[in-house]
């Protein structure tokens, strides 16, 4: 049954494929969503359809079966626009990957959707210099309370790590730091972060996280998620 969790969607920024494929006995959709940093399948989407006359309107609803294969059955022909919902979409603030498709009598239409990959999704995510450059890495996540896993806002969170620079003809090994604050949803994006072996560790009033080693692949956005429990000082 359709329900009303669609909302009325913008022209979105991320790429996705929409391919009419072969007659099937019903109208239907069908597809899967693709994570394009993973090379793999997205787990744990939601896919949503509603007319597209009426974005606003009641929507047919969908989750990835096992195969991660996604499935609308016995909805009446006619344009439809859809889009997808997952967490690490929220947890980054961007705009769900959208599409228009139209539903033929008895035939299957396929809408598959892709997150951007990861040139692209640096530039959307830091935009500039950073994101421009070959080596930059983005490290993004989300800072929860170990306890009531609830995500934490205004925390600290700090990198740490070693990098080869060249002083007066000689090469040393110098330390580097660098630190932001979590957003309101408890999130953090690093942009520019080098492609080495990274130090993270959190503090917010009373919480802490210790320190947690990142192994940081070039050219890539990484995501990794902290908790924080009773700094030790409270415990």
């Amino acid at each position: 049954m359709p329900r009303r969790l669609l909302p009325a969607l913008a022209a979105s920024v991320l790429a996705t494929a929409v391919v009419p494929r072969a007659a099937s006995a019903q109208p239907a959709l069908r597809g899967v969503v693709w994570d394009s940093l993973a090379g793999a399948p997205l787990a744990d989407a939601l896919v949503q359809f509603a007319p597209g006359a009426d974005p606003g309107a009641a929507a047919w609803t969908a989750r990835p079966d096992g195969a991660v294969r996604w499935r609308i059955d016995a909805l009446p022909a006619g344009e439809y626009v859809g889009a997808i919902f997952h967490p690490t979409l929220d947890a980054l603030g961007l705009t769900p990957p959208s599409c228009r498709v139209r539903a033929a009598a008895d035939a299957a239409t396929v809408g598959d959707f892709a997150l951007p990959g990861a040139r692209r999704l640096r530039r959307l995510l830091c935009g500039g210099e950073a994101a421009a450059r070959d080596f930059a890495v983005v490290l993004v996540g989300e800072v929860r309370d170990a306890d009531t896993d609830e995500p934490v806002a205004d925390a600290r969170v700090s990198l740490a790590w070693r990098e080869l620079a060249v002083e007066r003809g000689i090469a040393r090994w110098v330390a580097r730091t660098h630190a932001i604050a979590t957003g309101a949803g408890g999130t953090y994006i690093a942009c520019g972060v080098p492609d080495t072996d990274v130090t993270l560790e959190v503090r917010a009033p009373g919480r802490a996280s210790g320190r947690v080693d990142v192994a940081v692949p070039g050219h890539a956005v990484v995501r990794r998620d902290l908790t924080v429990g009773a700094a030790p000082d409270d415990a």
